[in-house]
Parts: C-alpha cells; structure tokens; sequence
C-alpha cells in the first residue's frame, strides 16, 4: 500500500533548498498544472501522487520515480548517495581551479624580477598543489577511522567483517591511498638525500 505521508515526506527531503513554488514552475512546463499549493499539499500527505506524476519528479531530480516510496533507511541511503557524487563533483571542479590558479600564479612569478618577489612566493611553494592537499586530507581520514576502530574493539570486540563488504572496500581503498602517499614521500626523501650527499 502507497503512503501518501512518506512520499510526501521523500519529496521534501528531496526539493531541499528548491522552493515549492520552483518545483511547481519545473512540473508546469513538464505539463502538470501544478501550483505551489500542489507541492504543499503532497508533501503534508494531503493529496496523492499520480503515477504520471511520479514519473515528471524523477526526471526533474534525477532519480526513478520509485524511489519516493522508499522507506526511510534506503532513501536516506539515496539522499546521501547523490549529496557525494556532488560533493565528488565539486572536488574535481575545485582541483581543476586550483591547479589553473596556480599555473598562472607561477607563470606571474617567473614574469616578475627577481628583486620584485614576495620572498614567501618560493618555487618549493608551487611543487605543492591540489593532490597532495587532498592525500593529507585523505591521510587524516584514515587516521581517524583507524582510531574510531580502535575504540570499537576494545568497547566491543573486534569489527566484523562479515555483513560490511561496502565498509570494507572504502577503507581498503583509502588505506592504500595513504599507503601510496607515504611510499612517495621516502621516495622523494630518499632522492633529496642522494642529491644533498653528490652535492656534499
């Protein structure tokens, strides 16, 4: 049986910060005669949701019109789902930025004289970009997770494996990205030390 309330509830946990006026002007043009009104009274549970209905709100937010069924945990699930393929979206929009701002930074610095340079503007400055800001981050992430471990085990016991395959594989994944972080790190020290010894 269809609950008018959790669909009702789903969609306004799905418009977010879009106004009910907004959704109403994104159905209008989809050809429901939907006014604000429309919107408030679905989401209070008041009015049902038609078929057709559900169909035109999966389109405009991008997700099967079944989904506004879906009971709490698995729609949160959704919810969140979708907040981080933003949130990695924006990442590579923010990455992309920095190295472009840095590029032209140091382009700048290697047009101005050298008794002009802010002496904090060093070359060492710009072989630090973006990726290593994101592994240091990813570096304390893991550093956390591992103590939020230790504190489970020695409260209850040790982590199950069993039954969080999906657990699993991201702190798999983020430990071997860390991994590869500190093999670079001795590596790029283990070369300064050569050079610092041929130059000795």
């Amino acid at each position: 049986m269809i609950d008018d309330a959790l669909i009702g509830h789903n969609l306004t946990l799905l418009r977010g910060s879009m106004s009910q006026k907004e959704l109403a002007e994104r159905m209008r043009k989809l050809g429901f005669k939907w006014s604000q009104a429309t919107v408030w009274s679905i989401e209070k549970g008041e009015r049902p949701l038609r078929l057709t209905e559900s169909e035109a709100l999966g389109s405009v937010f991008g997700i099967q019109a079944r989904t506004l069924t879906f009971a709490e945990q698995s729609f949160s699930r959704i919810m969140l789902s979708r907040a981080l393929d933003d949130t990695l979206t924006e990442i590579g929009n923010l990455a992309y930025q920095s190295f472009e701002r840095q590029r032209r930074l140091a382009m700048l610095c290697d047009l101005t004289p050298e008794d002009e340079r802010d002496e904090t503007f060093t070359p060492e400055l710009f072989a630090e970009n973006a990726v290593d800001h994101a592994i240091s981050g990813l570096a304390r992430a893991e550093a956390h997770l591992r103590g939020e471990f230790e504190v489970e085990e020695t409260l209850h016991g040790p982590f199950p494996h069993e039954g969080h395959e999906y657990h699993q594989a991201f702190i798999a994944r983020v430990r071997a990205q860390v991994e590869q972080l500190r093999d670079r790190s001795e590596t790029e020290e283990e070369t300064d030390d050569g050079v610092d010894q041929t130059a000795g």
